[in-house]
């Protein structure tokens, strides 16, 4: 037997028999299979067979390029009316919609990642690979505070501090702590009027859009000295006494003291 094949298709296996395999490059072309028998009287006329070719579907996705990390809701598309999608994505969770021509993506880790796709087109043909779409998944800003970290109880404002040049700035303090300033700005002003374990914390939006993770910023604000009790001692005494004591119950929160004593 000799058998012909279209352009771009090879014989696979069977050559010089009656039953042959053909492997279809992707450039193959629309043509005939043709057969004819060889005897010793010579070859007989061939036989044509007409194949189609039809061309192996290119996907093409549309959607956001550049997100901010954790962001949710983001949509990725494709042609519709074909079969058999098979979506994945690296860097990411698919929420909605992976056996369709949309999904829904959430973005979990920052750095070039991609988001893939093939398909089934009305002809039963899938693409060669999946189509990679590029994406760039932006990282979270993490604000930097700087002010006293270690304050004392209701004796003065202080100031604390981040990066300039952003927006939406939101600061916050330890609740029932003392009174701030909520500025839209990278610094706040604080009073504290609460002594023990607190924290100042800040977020704002960076410049590429990015919602910053919150930052605790710990401070340790001491308690100022307790009044003191009644001075124990002598009330009446000799011109020229000497070594007459005095005292009070210890004070709390005090680990010095200062007295005065009248003139001489």
């Amino acid at each position: 037997y000799t058998w012909t094949v279209p352009t771009g298709a090879t014989i696979a296996s069977g050559a010089g028999t009656n039953s042959i395999t053909v492997d279809f490059s992707v450039s193959a072309t629309n043509g005939n299979i043709t057969v004819s028998g060889i005897n010793q009287c010579g070859s007989g006329p061939a036989t044509p067979f007409t194949v189609t070719v039809n061309e192996l579907p290119i996907p093409v996705i549309s959607g956001p390029v550049s997100m901010c990390q954790n962001s949710t809701g983001n949509v990725y598309s494709t042609e519709s009316g074909m079969t058999n999608y098979e979506w994945t994505v690296t860097g990411g969770t698919i929420t909605a919609g992976a056996a369709t021509n949309s999904i829904t993506v959430t973005w979990d880790v920052a750095g070039a990642q991609s988001v893939n796709v093939n398909y089934a087109n009305s002809n039963g043909c899938s693409a060669v690979a999946p189509v990679v779409y590029p994406v760039t998944v932006l990282e979270l800003p993490v604000p930097i505070i700087s002010g006293a970290n270690v304050a004392c109880e209701s004796t003065a404002y202080l100031d604390y501090t981040t990066e300039p040049g952003m927006t939406n700035y939101v600061w916050n303090i330890s609740p029932n702590s003392g009174t701030f300033v909520q500025s839209n700005t990278n610094v706040t002003t604080i009073f504290w009027t609460a002594a023990g374990a607190k924290w100042v914390s800040v977020i704002y939006t960076d410049n590429n859009g990015c919602t910053a993770i919150p930052t605790i910023y710990n401070v340790t604000v001491n308690p100022l000295p307790g009044t003191p009790g009644t001075i124990s001692g002598q009330t009446t005494v000799c011109a020229g006494a000497n070594s007459v004591a005095y005292s009070v119950t210890a004070v709390a929160n005090a680990n010095t003291y200062i007295w005065t004593v009248p003139a001489g």
